[in-house]
């Protein structure tokens, strides 16, 4: 082993080699590492790796991944490999907003204490958008074709027409297409409260502000008030109840929901 190529160069420039150099591929050798860790193991000085360490940060040799050490040549093998994936997933999937950060985490597999610095980085350079718990192209946007914005616009129309007894998920996935639905779930225009319950965005505001206004006023509220509330159906009431639990506004008491303070 000790005799392969690049085991001989490694070795000639950890005995010759400016401090530098044998910095640079200590760090090459184990990144990515600690401050400390790496000047322990450079074979200088302290004084020397010190110096040589901020030189090599300063030049952009060596970056600083929060706690980590990283060479600028890992970055943008990391940042090539990211770029590359991003790229596909938009090629493949063009209507949907971006890569799920978990999922580039473990294509590149790195441990999250490394991968979240790393995408910060990116992020600053330009390379990457982050978008909650999503990653893209900066220049990456859903857009749709003529034919399937006027299909988005006559179900919007459709919807906001039906007040809150509106079509069922199934329904309006039928009307524009599952890939379109989805779609304008993350772009945030549509809102399922249930896997069977959908509203627009400004349908949902405007029925949310309606219960935290009576549960206000009441303290309490049960699915026969909100049928009566809003003059809709149990199964419009039910959903929009366990919804209020979801997002911790109410909790359940029996057959009732009481405001949480």
């Amino acid at each position: 082993r000790r005799f392969r190529p690049d085991t001989i160069t490694r070795l000639q420039t950890l005995a010759q080699g400016t401090p530098e150099e044998k910095l640079l591929q200590t760090l090459q050798r184990l990144e990515p590492i600690a401050r400390s860790q790496l000047l322990a193991a450079a074979g200088l000085d302290e004084d020397t790796a010190v110096h040589t360490l901020h030189t090599l940060l300063e030049n952009g040799q060596i970056i600083r991944l929060d706690a980590q050490l990283l060479s600028h040549a890992a970055y943008q093998r990391w940042a090539d490999h990211l770029t590359g994936l991003l790229a596909d997933y938009h090629r493949q999937y063009p209507l949907r907003l971006g890569l799920p950060r978990e999922e580039a985490r473990s294509r590149l597999k790195l441990p999250t204490a490394v991968f979240n610095p790393f995408v910060t980085y990116a992020a600053q350079d330009g390379l990457v958008a982050e978008a909650g718990a999503l990653l893209r192209q900066p220049d990456h946007a859903i857009r749709f074709t003529p034919a399937q914005q006027t299909a988005i616009d006559r179900l919007l129309a459709q919807l906001a027409q039906a007040g809150i007894t509106t079509p069922s998920v199934k329904e309006c996935q039928m009307a524009v297409g599952e890939d379109v639905y989805f779609a304008l779930v993350e772009l945030g225009q549509l809102r399922p409260i249930s896997h069977d319950v959908v509203y627009t965005a400004g349908q949902y505001e405007t029925i949310i502000r309606q219960l935290q206004a009576f549960l206000a006023a009441h303290g309490r509220i049960n699915a026969a008030q909100v049928r009566d509330e809003f003059q809709t159906s149990r199964k419009y009431a039910i959903a929009l109840l366990e919804h209020l639990d979801e997002r911790k506004i109410t909790r359940r008491e029996g057959d009732e929901r009481v405001l949480i303070a």
